[in-house]
């Protein structure tokens, strides 16, 4: 199915080291593409923080009509699942057998770890759409989120919508 990643960063996060600082690095979403986003049958946006906020995807709907989407960091098989019915739903094809393969190894290594991990217990850290999508991919694999903690002020809002992050204050 054809998209338009924004932002597309993807050249910079392995890049070789710069010789001389830059403000704005090379690649990225072309302007045409950016353009064009308005002529765009779905825009989704990945990130249980953006559900209630009014971003791009947002703007895209209201001045255009374009269908919005939000759905949880793709971490484990719940979220992914949900992805990819989403692009099942939009483009009308079925999911390709690669990833279906790629779904059954990674249950069947949640089935080979269970004896090691299950009820270990984890404290997650860090940005809140992180946070949300870890704790979930952790009870997936049988692991208990006992803290869950963002610098967000707005976590435990955004937590208690996700499926599965149970958070607490302390």
């Amino acid at each position: 199915m054809p998209y338009t990643l924004f932002p597309d960063y993807s050249d910079t996060l392995d890049a070789p080291a710069w010789d001389e600082y830059q403000k704005i690095t090379k690649g990225g979403t072309p302007i045409d593409d950016i353009k064009a986003m308005g002529d765009a049958c779905a825009t989704i946006e990945f990130g249980a923080s953006l559900r209630n906020t009014e971003s791009a995807a947002e703007l895209l709907k209201l001045r255009f009509g374009v269908a919005r989407y939000t759905l949880d960091l793709p971490i484990g098989v719940s979220s992914s699942d949900k992805m990819f019915n989403l692009f099942e739903t939009l483009s009308g094809n079925k999911t390709p057998q690669k990833y279906i393969n790629e779904r059954g190894r990674l249950i069947d290594s949640y089935f080979d770890s269970h004896k090691y991990v299950f009820g270990k217990k984890a404290v997650v850290y860090g940005d809140e759409d992180f946070v949300t999508g870890m704790a979930a991919f952790l009870e997936e694999t049988g692991i208990i989120p006992v803290l869950c903690a963002t610098g967000d002020k707005d976590f435990m809002e955004i937590a208690e919508e996700s499926a599965s992050c149970r958070p607490t204050l302390s």
